[in-house]
């Protein structure tokens, strides 16, 4: 249950990483998985 946590942090804060590198790119992406 923890590790399935820390998973899913890591992956927001990569993505939200992403979306300060690159914008557009995320956003494209958002419209494909919101």
């Amino acid at each position: 249950m923890l590790q399935a946590w820390l998973n899913g942090a890591k992956e927001m804060i990569m993505s939200r990483k992403m979306i300060e590198t690159n914008p557009v790119v995320f956003g494209s992406k958002a419209v494909v998985v919101p």
